[in-house]
């Protein structure tokens, strides 16, 4: 299974260099790498050795792909997915997890009564979302935050969240 880790914003310079959106805000997950899979869909998805990972300055991640030599090259792949293969992933600390592995998960409060299910994580400048699917199909939206997210058990599929105002 491919996991998506980033995105491919725009060129920058003239020797095939380009911007990229790490999803997990580090380029830690993508320097790990030696190849990723590029391209608009999973199934579309080729591969590409890494050449060259850039970090200028905080929030902006240069990377050069073999094959890739020019602004032109650059354009054909803008916007395409940069994935790895979930098994090249690198080893997590104990309690931690990728955003992926909360897909599926069921979210509960602390008396286990079901709020829904994980069907993402979005990301935004102050904290990661969780967005849940309720029993009732409505949208539920949880600030993955220390004060609102009190357990995360990947074995066992489960979150256990701070009943909020707005969470029901």
């Amino acid at each position: 299974m491919l996991i998506p880790v980033g995105v491919i914003r725009s060129a920058h310079g003239l020797r095939g260099y380009f911007r990229i959106e790490a999803y997990s805000g580090s380029s830690r997950t993508i320097r790990a790498q030696e190849k990723l899979m590029v391209g608009a869909t999973e199934a579309k998805a080729v591969p590409y050795k890494v050449e060259d990972i850039k970090e200028p300055r905080k929030g902006v991640v240069l990377l050069k792909l073999a094959g890739v030599e020019n602004p032109d090259d650059v354009e054909a792949l803008k916007d395409f997915t940069l994935s790895v293969d979930e098994k090249d992933l690198p080893e997590l600390l104990e309690g931690s997890f990728y955003d992926y592995m909360l897909v599926g998960c069921e979210v509960r409060l602390f008396d286990q009564s079901l709020l829904g299910i994980v069907e993402r994580v979005d990301k935004f400048p102050a904290n990661d979302v969780i967005v849940a699917r309720g029993q009732d199909g409505r949208e539920i939206l949880i600030p993955a935050i220390k004060d609102i997210v009190r357990e995360v058990d990947i074995k066992a599929r489960k979150i256990v969240v701070e009943d909020r105002k707005g969470l029901r």
